[in-house]
């Protein structure tokens, strides 16, 4: 017995080293948006299309990518649980049917047995990078990966739940179950406890995979048609790989809520330590990958607006798409990522959840960083109807995506009021000012202040239709408190002076302003 525990112990002290000390507790749940790419063999999980899942409403949401329920899935995977017992019966009588007088059992035994278990579970492609991290280091870990682990673990953790009641008491003093039968072992739960603890110490070397995994291998970051491209595809990876731990976590400590004996409660002590470090582990990676996509985000098309229109661009900054979409994203993760981010992240705002935080900030951020780009702009017009759109663009986020909890640093709506009154004040009021104004300008013998109105006006429509306004219900009130601004004035000038035969009938000017915003 020394030399198995002796090794096993080197190992548990080298991963306890590695990840640290720290310890988190939380819990989630794994089945309700996971979808497993089970393997049936020991090679790489089958890859499949990815296509379905380049859109966050089919990723964590619904079920896997290939639209199969998981509920169906796993009715056609589950054993039965005499089936299972079986299985684990025979794993942990093998181990432990050591030739030996004395009944130990060696530490490579005890891993072929594992490996072997695991390898049934599609987890052979594990053992080949149980090096640790840095065999994976030309490895894209892709959602295949993830979910065979995760089923499997999960598959691990109920095999558990299931037996230990089959296993009996080990007595007082923690040693292995009497030899009996022909030299065999009867196992009891000293031995799987034993057993589990090998069979984590080989699945956790995913783990380190996972936090280890650099996605940055690419220029690009998120496209606007909500693409998932790798930091999101890391991010992903780490929340499920979280939930799965907490919720295997909980189901293999509970089995240990009343150990038999000193060794089945020193082998707790050292799973619930390492277990809580390597939770600890991943939500520090999750803080780290929400902060790198938040600054990218962020930094994301700073000179877009510019650098091929000098003019500026009217329509939603790539960097309001982005942030919507990682908003949306952490929306329906909430419980997943708020678990991970707990205790660590502080809010600065009373009575606001840190998550709540975290998006209340990033939306102040991207604000700014909108009001900042709108400078840049010659014309005063295009700069209000830009933050008009992206503010817009904003508050009906919150709405279509369901969003309920306050997260907007500000009143939108009187925010696009404001903007919306500040771009007709500088776009089309001057307009009127040609018709009205007594003390014009321009003097001169020729001087016509419907002239004057008509040629600016042309100029105005000839811009403004080429200017961009993606809502069609933000289009249809811009247009219809320009008409209201204009045509009024129009008529009452036209009727005033008797105007008999204007260039453009008050209709005509209505039909013009229908053709604004159309990009």
């Amino acid at each position: 017995m020394e030399g198995w525990n002796g090794g096993l112990g080197s190992s548990w002290s080298y991963l306890q080293e590695t990840v640290g000390s720290k310890v988190s507790s939380s819990s989630g749940t794994i089945v309700s948006r996971l979808s497993p790419g089970y393997a049936s063999s020991g090679s790489r999980p089958s890859s499949f299309s990815m296509e379905a899942a380049m859109h966050f409403d089919s990723l964590r949401i619904h079920g896997d990518v290939n639209g199969h329920n998981v509920d169906d899935w796993e009715e056609a995977e589950e054993e039965t649980g005499e089936e299972r017992m079986d299985r684990i019966r025979i794993l942990v009588q093998e181990l432990f049917s050591a030739p030996s007088a004395n009944c130990s059992t060696k530490r490579g035994d005890m891993s072929a047995v594992v490996e072997r278990w695991l390898k049934e579970l599609g987890l052979g492609w594990v053992l080949s990078h149980d090096d640790g991290a840095s065999a994976w280091e030309e490895e894209e870990l892709d959602r295949d990966y993830a979910w065979t682990w995760i089923r499997a673990l999960d598959q691990i953790a109920q095999t558990i739940c299931f037996m230990r009641p089959h296993f009996p008491d080990c007595g007082s003093v923690g040693l292995p179950g009497i030899c009996e039968e022909q030299g065999k072992i009867v196992p009891n739960q000293y031995h799987l406890a034993r057993f589990i603890q090998e069979t984590m110490l080989k699945m956790l070397a995913f783990v380190d995979a996972v936090v280890a995994w650099d996605p940055y291998t690419t220029e690009e970051f998120l496209s606007m048609d909500l693409v998932m491209l790798q930091p999101y595809s890391k991010l992903i990876n780490l929340l499920d790989v979280y939930d799965a731990l907490s919720e295997a976590s909980d189901k293999i400590l509970m089995m240990f809520n009343s150990p038999t004996s000193v060794e089945v409660q020193r082998i707790e002590n050292e799973m619930a330590i390492l277990l809580s470090a390597y939770k600890s582990k991943l939500g520090e990676a999750i803080r780290s990958i929400m902060e790198k996509i938040r600054t990218k985000l962020l930094e994301d098309g700073d000179t877009s607006s510019t650098s091929l229109n000098p003019q500026g661009s009217s329509d939603i900054h790539k960097a309001t798409r982005s942030v919507m979409t990682y908003i949306r994203f952490l929306w329906f993760n909430y419980s997943s990522v708020d678990a991970a981010i707990s205790g660590k992240c502080v809010s600065h705002i009373e009575n606001v959840l840190p998550l709540d935080n975290m998006i209340i900030e990033m939306v102040s951020c991207l604000l700014e960083k909108l009001a900042n780009i709108s400078e840049s702009f010659p014309d005063q017009g295009i700069r209000f109807l830009f933050l008009l759109n992206n503010s817009y663009f904003l508050l009906n986020s919150q709405s279509s995506y369901r969003l309920q909890r306050p997260w907007l640093p500000v009143d939108l709506n009187d925010q696009i009021e404001d903007y919306m009154e500040r771009y007709l004040q500088v776009s089309w009021a001057p307009l009127l000012s040609f018709l009205f104004n007594t003390t014009p300008l321009c003097l001169g013998k020729n001087y016509s202040p419907l002239s004057k109105f008509e040629s600016e006006f042309q100029k105005m429509y000839t811009t403004q239709k080429h200017w961009k306004v993606s809502d069609p219900e933000l289009r249809r009130r811009l247009r219809e408190v320009i008409t209201d601004k204009i045509i009024p004035g129009y008529t009452e000038y036209i009727e005033d002076n008797k105007v008999t035969n204007p260039k453009f009938s008050p209709q005509e000017l209505k039909a013009m302003l229908q053709e604004l915003f159309e990009g």
